[in-house]
């Protein structure tokens, strides 16, 4: 090995003294070139090579190792190829850890929801593992709201059973999650109208899954739904259904009031007598969640935006 190469294998980790566990693992070789050398990380270990042949294993699979030896396009490159490929769930998991904010867990908990993690950094995390099912299964097992929120992003909805996405649906615990898992993976997959009709009359987390399939529908696609019905459903149970359920109920009661002028008198009705969500507190410049204030501002909005076209 000449010089050069066995200086490389003790070039110094960055400021920390830790690698992210994400920038490991590749099923076949990726390397990058630079000068009088090659990069690179293959399933076992990074690498550094020499133009003459030679190669040196960088210790313990650290790619931060080879940083000095690559251009930050050309780092960048590799380090995502790498994280493209055959993460583990282990790896994952240390990544989520670097992302937890304590202050931001405290705010999430006031609403009902574990974790600390900046939904942001998360879909950037996302984007970078991209699609990889088995890893989005591993990393639902874990249980961790994080870890949970993020296989939504990369797993592949359709392979999904509507028994497995039954099962998923009853182990939340978190709004959050559920409205993810529910945008994320059911609307996408092939169940979407069977859990619906199952998930509609469930209590609380499940109920609000329901209903928010069927507002869905409300809005999208309400050719086959019975209105009426709905409407009588909701007249007679939104008062008294758990807080999650009531909030999904309450969004339904105000998009068939907001999208079918024909039931929106009715709608609006129904709003004032239950009074649900009445006394909610709305940020500045934004539309309470009472229905009949909902839907009154937003008639008043399409009517307007028709007006000016």
């Amino acid at each position: 090995m000449n010089g050069d190469a066995s200086r490389h294998r003790h070039l110094p980790r960055g400021p920390t003294g830790n690698r992210t566990e994400l920038e490991r693992g590749l099923p076949s070789r990726t390397a990058a070139a630079r000068g009088d050398h090659v990069a690179g990380v293959d399933a076992e270990h990074s690498y550094l090579q020499s133009r003459d042949g030679e190669q040196a294993e960088a210790p313990d699979g650290a790619l931060v190792l080879v940083r000095p030896l690559l251009g930050a396009e050309a780092y960048e490159t590799l380090r995502i190829s790498i994280m493209s490929t055959s993460t583990t769930v282990k790896e994952v998991m240390r990544e989520l850890a670097t992302l937890e904010d304590p202050k931001m867990r405290e705010a999430n908990e006031r609403r009902g929801d574990d974790h600390g993690v900046n939904l942001t950094h998360l879909r950037t995390l996302a984007k970078r593992l991209k699609t990889q099912h088995e890893l989005a299964i591993q990393l639902w097992a874990t249980g961790d709201t994080a870890a949970r929120l993020l296989a939504t992003l990369v797993c592949k909805p359709k392979t999904f059973s509507a028994a497995e996405l039954d099962a998923m649906v009853r182990d939340i615990g978190a709004p959050k999650l559920l409205d993810w898992f529910i945008v994320n993976v059911v609307k996408p997959g092939r169940h979407a109208e069977e859990l619906r009709l199952g998930w509609k009359d469930g209590d609380d987390l499940v109920g609000r899954a329901g209903w928010s399939l069927t507002t869905e529908r409300v809005v999208k696609n309400a050719q086959g739904l019975d209105l009426a019905a709905l409407l009588d459903q909701i007249e007679k149970e939104m008062k008294q259904a758990p807080a999650q359920k009531q909030w999904a109920m309450n969004h339904c009661l105000a998009e068939i009031g907001i999208h079918h002028p024909k039931l929106r008198k009715r709608a609006i009705g129904i709003g004032e007598r239950l009074a649900v969500l009445i006394d909610y507190p709305a940020s500045p410049g934004c539309t309470p969640p009472y229905a009949p204030m909902w839907i009154a501002e937003m008639v008043r909005r399409r009517e307007e935006a028709g007006k000016a076209s």
